[in-house]
């Protein structure tokens, strides 16, 4: 960072919410649904792309709303696949 003159950004976003009638840290509530309700976390993973579709992955993943996606991933299978660069 010092020598390559590079600026690195970083973000943190989380926050508390109002589930069940308690106030609750949104990743601690993550945690815990994702504890109680194992089998179920695969419906989360709405869109899966190849690597060279990154683009698409990341307009799929900021525009929610339009493409309807919850959580969106890459397949490095395709990526191992093709052996050694």
């Amino acid at each position: 960072m010092w020598f390559s003159e590079l600026d690195v950004l970083g973000v943190c976003g989380r926050a508390e919410e109002d589930f069940q009638g308690r106030r609750i840290h949104s990743y601690r509530l993550a945690h815990e649904l994702m504890l109680s309700r194992p089998a179920g976390l695969a419906q989360l993973l709405t869109h899966t792309f190849a690597l060279e579709q990154y683009r698409r992955a990341l307009a799929t993943a900021m525009d929610k709303g339009r493409h309807r996606s919850i959580k969106v991933a890459f397949r490095f299978a395709d990526v191992a696949s093709r052996g050694p660069c």
